[in-house]
């Protein structure tokens, strides 16, 4: 056994492991549990990142992330993490985000020794509770499923990295405006953002949305 967590109710260190874990290049392991964490707006905690570390007297827990300090990052990390050449985390949440429908998210370490969170998108009609992890293809777009969408039968998606000098903001949400019957993104939040998201493309069809990360 290398790390039993806490079986009591939201427990700072996390409860409720359910994916599968990750190496880096160094031998530690990374992965998430639903539940627990630091924070209370969830009944049994919100969830966590983590990362264990081996040493001479075995392994030591350190939580990375947890969520639940804003309802707009996110709840219950159910599925497992990816990283990217950079050394950052990738993961999804199945609940939480401005919609209330999940989010991905990306951890990124800072020079002082902490993560911070910023999400790439927040789930709507795209696609409701993400719960399986994400992977990347050779131009670093990121891809998943969701258990509910437009049919309430699933989706698969894509999270598509942007241009050169565009992102998203650190809430993950995009202004939509038409242009030759076609969906475009303008790269800017505010208070519409929270607004349902999916249109029409023009053409009758329900539109299949991209988002950058």
């Amino acid at each position: 056994m290398l790390y039993s967590f806490c079986s009591a109710r939201g427990c700072a260190d996390g409860r409720d492991p359910s994916a599968s874990l990750i190496f880096d290049a160094a031998g530690n392991l990374y992965g998430t549990t639903a539940h627990g964490g630091a924070y209370t707006k969830c009944s049994v905690g919100c969830g966590i990142v983590f990362e264990l570390t081996p040493g001479t007297n075995g392994w030591t827990e350190a939580v990375l992330h947890s969520f639940g300090k804003s309802r707009d990052g996110g709840f219950y990390p159910v599925a497992g993490l990816i990283f990217d050449t950079a050394g950052n985390l990738y993961g999804v949440t199945y609940a939480g985000g401005v919609h209330g429908a999940g989010t991905a998210f990306e951890l990124k370490p800072t020079a002082g020794g902490g993560w911070t969170e910023k999400v790439l998108h927040a789930f709507d009609d795209d696609g409701y509770e993400p719960d399986t992890g994400l992977i990347f293809d050779a131009s670093g777009n990121l891809y998943g499923n969701a258990r509910d969408g437009i049919y309430a039968l699933g989706t698969a998606f894509e999270l598509k990295k942007p241009k050169a000098g565009r992102e998203l903001d650190g809430e993950g949400a995009a202004q939509l405006r038409r242009r030759k019957g076609r969906l475009r993104y303008r790269d800017r939040c505010g208070p519409r953002c929270r607004r349902k998201s999916l249109r029409h493309d023009g053409k009758g069809r329900r539109s299949r949305r991209r988002y950058s990360i």
